[in-house]
């Protein structure tokens, strides 16, 4: 969804900068968050919980470090989705919501899968 907003909505500003946001974590080397990401989990206490030597250590960081590219690459194919299919769906009375589930979301199919390989192979 959030591939759809940036892509589709017309706050180009913010668009802009949460595309920069996403590119600039695209840029940091996963090497040199280790370190970092090693005495976060150690330290992490969510209402008493710790995570440490859990699955949600690993779960965790592999959600945080997936999303950028997944985003980038999501927004790529909506671009290619031509706008004229979302006004049809306006004219059927389609809220933002049904045009995503009902329009949007099926034609991205292949985007979708091909995330889902990436993140399956790079993780």
């Amino acid at each position: 969804m959030v591939s759809y907003a940036v892509t589709r909505m017309r706050y180009k500003k913010l668009n802009k900068i949460v595309m920069g946001v996403l590119l600039l974590a695209l840029m940091v080397p996963g090497g040199a968050l280790l370190v970092p990401l090693y005495t976060f989990i150690l330290n992490f206490d969510f209402l008493g919980l710790k995570i440490y030597d859990t699955r949600g250590s690993l779960i965790l960081p592999y959600i945080a470090f997936g999303i950028s590219l997944s985003v980038v690459i999501i927004s790529a194919f909506i671009k290619s989705i031509p706008s004229e299919l979302e006004e049809a769906g306006i004219m059927d009375r389609l809220s933002v919501y049904g045009l995503f589930w009902r329009i949007v979301l099926p034609l991205c199919g292949p985007a979708l899968v091909t995330v889902f390989i990436i993140n399956f192979l790079g993780n």
